[in-house]
């Protein structure tokens, strides 16, 4: 699953960007880095993925690849 999220997040797909974000997050498929998962989630609630949205303010709400902040939360 990790090589289809990553070609179709490549090519800009929120939905794609914000799973591969979730991949990272949990090590499925991958090793796990939360800073690459931020990175994934925060390109998808950029285009408006309104569940890439919440899993980027569940990274700032627990300091998850990035450093804790309950106002981004």
């Amino acid at each position: 699953a990790f090589e289809l999220y990553q070609k179709s997040a490549n090519q800009g797909h929120a939905s794609a960007q914000n799973s591969l974000g979730i991949l990272y997050a949990n090590g499925r498929g991958v090793a796990q880095s939360y800073e690459k998962a931020v990175e994934y989630c925060r390109k998808a609630a950029e285009k408006g993925n309104a569940n890439a949205q919440c899993n980027l303010g569940t990274h700032y709400q627990k300091g998850q690849g990035v450093k804790q902040d309950y106002k981004k939360a």
